[in-house]
């Protein structure tokens, strides 16, 4: 059976950890599979990973002096080691895959994966920033690298890191899982006093400047006072600060707002809260291909982006994109979108979502992703 090697680095529950994930459960029969783990996983997320019978290794890196002392790990595990592909994935796995090869007495090929856009790299981290240089010099020296999205395949080449065989191989969804939950609105609108004609609004992003919260909750006010039946529910890793900001910025309407806006952090079950919601908003400055709107629009829901990525294309229609603009005209712009959809009557609110569960079905599902992997494995291996 032929050996893979995955380099990521972290196992935390985020968009390429469990699409990679998705892709060791279902091909574990033609391949077989190892992660090397640069920094930390998270507990959880590694028992579903050891599940499927997958050897992981973590460097656990968190400083300088981890990453020093991790050269030696790295030596010792890989010298002798024999993989026909690694994969490298995300920044940092892109240039550990670099490093194992250069240590393999028997090298084997590259494969990278960039899953973001360049547009992101303006919040990164200075290291962050030193590693994509490298990534420039390299890349044309490796076997091919698969991007999500052909936004983030064209800014890449515009920075420089270029290859004769890039490839798009965009995110797959697998409707069995993100389907709707037809009790689902019922259970939460009961758990929590709201009632079921209410039109709900939710968000799936955990709180990074990236995600411009600032832009969602500053059209959210405007849309909550336009119409009182107007609910939303924030779903995200570390919102607990965002929360406490909202809330005491109207600390006046507190009492009213806190009947309606419902920060409940990270949530695993993402399905059940989509299928809660009518409506899903993606704010982002940057994305590549987001996986929280072709995740909705699955489970039957409506999704509204800003201009980022392939947003308007798993959308495909220009009515639900916000336009590029300033922020000011950016917040009009949402809110209006929020206000006019929230007085829709329920059967064209209905259709729409239908017709986005089908548009996710036709054009990104899981099988299409997984035969594009497959396949370029089996050819570079």
């Amino acid at each position: 059976m032929k050996k893979i090697l995955h380099i990521i680095a972290r196992l935390s529950p985020g968009g390429t950890e469990l699409k990679l994930l998705d892709l060791i459960k279902n091909t574990k029969g033609d391949f077989h599979h190892e992660i090397l783990v640069i920094s930390y996983s998270d507990i959880e997320l590694l028992k579903l990973f050891e599940e499927e019978g997958v050897k992981i290794l973590n460097l656990n890196i968190s400083d300088i002096s981890s990453l020093v002392s991790s050269f030696g790990f790295l030596y010792k595990s890989y010298k002798d080691s024999s993989f026909n592909l690694i994969v490298g994935w995300l920044y940092h796995g892109n240039f550990f895959s670099l490093l194992v090869k250069l240590i393999q007495k028997e090298k084997s090929k590259i494969i990278w994966n960039i899953r973001s856009s360049t547009k992101a790299l303006k919040y990164s981290p200075f290291h962050r920033k030193i590693i994509i240089k490298f990534l420039k010099i390299f890349s044309k020296r490796i076997s091919t690298i698969i991007y999500n999205s052909s936004n983030s395949k064209n800014e890449h080449c515009d920075i420089g890191i270029i290859n004769a065989n890039n490839m798009i191989i965009e995110n797959g969804i697998d409707t069995n899982k993100f389907k709707h939950f037809n009790n689902a609105r019922r259970d939460f609108c009961d758990a929590h006093n709201i009632s079921p004609e209410s039109f709900i609004i939710g968000i799936s992003a955990r709180n990074h400047p990236i995600k411009n919260y600032d832009l969602f909750l500053a059209s959210l006010v405007k849309a909550l006072e336009k119409n009182p039946k107007i609910i939303c529910i924030i779903c995200g890793a570390d919102t607990k600060n965002l929360k406490k900001n909202f809330f005491d910025q109207f600390l006046s309407r507190k009492e009213k707002y806190e009947k309606r806006v419902f920060f409940l952090g990270y949530k695993r079950n993402m399905p059940f809260y989509y299928s809660v919601m009518d409506l899903l908003v993606l704010s982002s400055y940057s994305e590549s291909s987001s996986n929280a709107i072709a995740e909705s629009m699955s489970c039957e829901c409506i999704a509204i982006s800003t201009d980022v990525g392939n947003s308007k294309k798993l959308i495909n229609n220009e009515n639900f994109i916000i336009s590029d603009g300033t922020q000011e005209s950016k917040i009009t712009n949402l809110a209006k979108k929020i206000i006019d959809l929230s007085f829709i009557d329920k059967a064209g609110i209905s259709q729409i979502k239908k017709n986005n569960r089908k548009q996710i079905k036709s054009n990104y599902s899981n099988e299409q992703m997984l035969v594009s992997f497959k396949k370029i494995f089996n050819d570079l291996s």
